[in-house]
């Protein structure tokens, strides 16, 4: 079965609402998003973001999610040059300004090239436990020179 979208609010939708399935009815309704309990997240972002030598592991611009209560797995996806020959950088997954364990991945660009080079990173994590009000986020840092990221996708998947 197929059925054409129109616009929500030709529905009765309101600003702010989102659509859930009523097994009850089998119909799709508008619904206030905030007495739903998603099981996906995800914040996109397009701007440059630049992490400086010595600035230390710090947050990814708007990669910072707070999905409340749960377990999840974490997926980011981004794209990055680096400014120096013979320099990393590391992303890495943090809970609540806490690093999860072997999240930590590199990206580097070897010596000799004078071209920026345009690199794809992603990382994946699960963490458990997450606490109601806490944040996932993703922290990077460089070794030399700067690393510029580009875009750039943050996404959470609630799992039991």
């Amino acid at each position: 079965m197929s059925v054409a979208l129109k616009q929500l609010r030709q529905d009765g939708a309101a600003d702010g609402e989102i659509l859930t399935f009523n097994t009850t009815t089998g119909l799709w309704e508008p619904q206030a998003a905030a007495a739903t309990d998603p099981t996906s997240f995800s914040v996109p972002d397009q701007a440059l973001d630049a992490i400086a030598t010595g600035a230390g592991v710090i947050l990814v611009d708007s990669m910072t999610l707070t999905p409340g209560a749960g377990n999840y797995l974490v997926f980011f996806e981004t794209t990055v040059t680096l400014s120096a020959n013979n320099s990393e950088a590391e992303f890495s997954v943090f809970v609540n300004a806490v690093e999860v364990t072997d999240s930590r991945r590199q990206v580097g660009r070897a010596g000799g090239s004078t071209a920026a080079m345009v690199m794809s990173r992603s990382l994946h994590a699960r963490v458990t436990g997450v606490g109601a009000g806490e944040t996932i986020e993703i922290r990077a840092g460089v070794d030399a020179g700067t690393v510029s990221i580009f875009e750039r996708t943050l996404s959470l998947l609630k799992v039991a």
